[in-house]
């Protein structure tokens, strides 16, 4: 009387393993099929450190009727694997026969790029291949250097001016053709003339600097790229220039000096130029209102290079 219970649960789990083994049996053998794919359309170029947002879509289907006393229970798995970058998740799973989802790629390393994605252990697979570039910002150089002549007011007035700039134009790292990025210009400018009353006369140079923007596409091709160089007037609080130093025919000594102080934004000089993706170096003109300015009062010969180079 005491084994009873041993043989009523022995027996218990017999006839459980009965019941179940042909329904995972019938389940395995089923023909079912599927397919996977990513929708999303990649940028034309991928760069080391975008982070890239993909959306795809899985399913799978029963090829069979089944007999009303079998249910068929759905799990659609999906794979994904990069060749050189990094996914994430890495694997997707959900108990129906048909959704969408997304992932995250990063990429990590120049080079041609495979994305696999696998359903349900090989029943259907997609890939997209791209290329991973290296250098996909740009680093920005301006130089140029202007010879301004006017006659003001019966006098005589001529000066050099050596203008560089150094900037970095970034691409957005979310994979699309846009740049944005800034920088720095400096000016030196050396009056050459002097006062008709001066026998002698000296004045420093003036020195300042101010800020640029810039801002790029790059073509749905993909072979060129449009930048804009915005410049920006200096900010902050006025600086005084150098005195000036005259010494007339009598011997008498005058000074004279200058306040610089922040320039209208509306007036600012704009450079437009369309490069190779590859970068280089092109001779280019500004326009913009102050341009404009000054040359109605005088007359500004300049040269002006800018250089893109891959960064």
């Amino acid at each position: 009387m005491k084994l009873r219970p041993i043989h009523v649960l022995a027996l218990l789990v017999l006839v459980s393993s009965l019941l179940s083994a042909p329904r995972q049996s019938a389940q395995a053998d089923l023909q079912v099929t599927g397919g996977v794919m990513i929708h999303s359309v990649l940028p034309d170029k991928v760069c080391v450190g975008d982070q890239l947002t993909l959306h795809g879509a899985a399913g799978i289907t029963l090829m069979e009727d089944l007999p009303d006393s079998l249910a068929w229970l759905p799990v659609t798995r999906v794979d994904i694997h990069a060749q050189l970058g990094q996914v994430t998740p890495q694997q997707i799973i959900q108990e129906n026969d048909f959704y969408y989802f997304q992932f995250t790629y990063t990429a990590t390393k120049p080079g041609q790029e495979t994305l696999t994605l696998t359903l349900n252990d090989d029943l259907a697979s997609t890939q997209e291949t791209f290329q991973v570039e290296d250098h996909c910002d740009y680093d920005a150089y301006l130089t140029e250097v202007a010879l301004f002549t006017a006659d003001m007011e019966g006098e005589h007035f001529q000066s050099l001016s050596h203008i560089t700039g150094s900037g970095t134009l970034k691409r957005d790292r979310q994979g699309s053709q846009i740049y944005q990025g800034d920088g720095t210009w400096h000016l030196e400018e050396i009056t050459l003339s002097k006062p008709s009353e001066c026998v002698q006369y000296s004045v420093p140079p003036l020195i300042m600097s101010g800020p640029f923007e810039l801002d790029g596409r790059l073509a749905d091709e993909g072979d060129t790229i449009d930048v804009l160089l915005s410049f920006l007037p200096r900010q902050g609080d006025p600086i005084r220039h150098g005195d000036a130093i005259c010494i007339d025919a009598d011997g008498n000594v005058g000074t004279a000096w200058g306040l610089i102080t922040e320039g209208d934004p509306a007036l600012a000089s704009k450079i437009n130029a369309t490069f190779p993706a590859g970068g280089g170096s092109q001779a280019v003109e500004m326009t913009g209102a102050g341009l404009e300015m000054v040359q109605s009062v005088g007359d500004l010969d300049y040269t002006a290079t800018l250089t893109l180079l891959p960064h």
